[in-house]
């Protein structure tokens, strides 16, 4: 049996549930689940198992993940591994201007965060 959600302890039966969400939060899903490195069944998941009744009230409680990104500036060798693609590749978008990032001397820095942004497909230029 493969890794369980976050939040669930031992091997759970598991439910397909289908359900429609403003873009605007199934984008939100996409970007967490692509830094998180985790599928969205697990958040999800873990979202739900922190959902509690209070007085007739739903209330969301906290669903923590651990990080598992570290730097915020990247080199390309370190982008091309989370974009999961040849350092040339990296390269060669940067200089076309097509990927966030700037030169400094002879080398190129990324920001983590403005690369997500325009990996969403949030970014503006």
């Amino acid at each position: 049996m493969g890794r369980q959600p976050i939040g669930f302890a031992g091997p759970q039966q598991t439910a397909a549930v289908f359900v429609r969400v403003p873009v605007a939060e199934a984008e939100k899903l996409d970007r967490a689940a692509f830094a998180l490195k985790r599928p969205k069944r697990e958040i999800v998941a873990a979202l739900l198992s922190s959902l509690e009744t209070e007085q007739g009230r739903l209330v969301l409680g906290r669903a923590d993940f651990p990080r598992t990104v570290g730097l915020e500036v990247l080199n390309p060798t370190e982008l091309a591994e989370l974009l999961q693609v040849e350092e040339a590749t990296v390269v060669a978008l940067a200089e076309a201007g097509d990927v966030p990032g700037r030169k400094l001397g002879e080398e190129w820095r990324f920001s983590r965060a403005a690369v997500l942004e325009w990996l969403g497909g949030r970014a503006t230029r």
